[in-house]
């Protein structure tokens, strides 16, 4: 049995904030946050990893991912204090019908209502996007529509849901994660 530990990649102790974009001394971000209900031990690796090399042996964690990415206020302060504990809320919640279900024998609707507060459940998820991006030592951030709409969000506690931004939520039935950070799907042929 392979031992378990984190997934670490190489990164600098200061840089450039994958949030606020500020050069300061940077923090680990835990993706799950380290309040949400632990998930069993999983398997990560890159989607590189995973299409050049499939039969390597993955590393396997017991806490998720864990990147050194985001300066300390966006970390402790906004994520940590303001938006996490709503994620961290609903996931044991969520964790708690499920378990109710299995140890009970109970059957659940298809649906569940649960009372949240959207928008800070809404920034605590974008925020764990943003700091999962891997950053580019000694570059600041790269701007695109998207991550600055992302950004300006989770920045601004006034602002409202972006437009054609949908969150899901769903229970994930499976120990391998595969980390895709920054894809984009095309298509060559066009509008007709």
């Amino acid at each position: 049995m392979q031992k378990s530990k984190q997934l670490r990649f190489k990164d600098d102790k200061e840089g450039y904030c994958n949030i606020c974009g500020e050069y300061s001394q940077l923090t680990r971000d835990h993706i799950p946050p380290q309040g949400c209900v632990k998930p069993t031990t999983v398997e990560l690796r890159t989607l590189t990893q995973y299409l050049s090399k499939p039969s390597a042996k993955p590393i396997n964690s017991q806490s998720g991912l864990n990147v050194l990415s985001i300066c300390g206020n966006c970390n402790n302060n906004l994520l940590g204090t303001e938006y996490d504990p709503e994620l961290i809320e609903v996931s044991k919640r969520a964790v708690g019908i499920l378990r109710a279900q299995r140890e009970l024998g109970l059957t659940l609707p298809d649906k569940i209502n649960l009372s949240i507060k959207p928008q800070r459940l809404v920034r605590s998820v974008v925020g764990h996007i943003l700091a999962g991006k891997l950053p580019i030592p000694g570059q600041p951030l790269i701007s695109s529509p998207f991550s600055d709409a992302l950004r300006n969000y989770f920045l601004d506690p006034s602002s409202n849901l972006l437009d054609k931004f949908e969150v899901y939520y769903w229970v994930y039935p499976s120990n391998k994660q595969i980390v895709i950070s920054s894809l984009g799907v095309g298509s060559a042929l066009g509008e007709g």
